[in-house]
């Protein structure tokens, strides 16, 4: 699969499952679609997950404003570090 570059078309498949996020049951808005996946499939995800990041940490390609999808990082530092370039917010922190 990676040396061609190609994911097969029979693993593209999912069943897509209708979750219940809040309040009325009868409204269809109140519910978000769920992809239930092939156990390889997420397997195969979440190797190539793992390749990328490090050969992007490796080679020192991600901006280190870069919060999301990495360990140890998260909303909260992108905001503190908002807040910090704010002199008022600076006095706050």
């Amino acid at each position: 699969m990676l040396f061609w570059g190609v994911f097969p078309d029979r693993l593209k498949y999912a069943i897509i499952k209708p979750l219940h996020k809040n309040d009325d049951r009868c409204e269809v808005s109140k519910y978000r679609p769920v992809s239930l996946l092939t156990s390889f499939s997420k397997i195969f995800e979440a190797v190539m997950q793992r390749r990328i990041l490090k050969h992007l940490i490796k080679y020192n390609i991600l901006s280190t404003e870069q919060y999301g999808f990495r360990v140890g990082m998260s909303a909260d530092n992108a905001t503190s570090q908002f807040l910090g370039k704010i002199p008022l917010c600076k006095k706050l922190l």
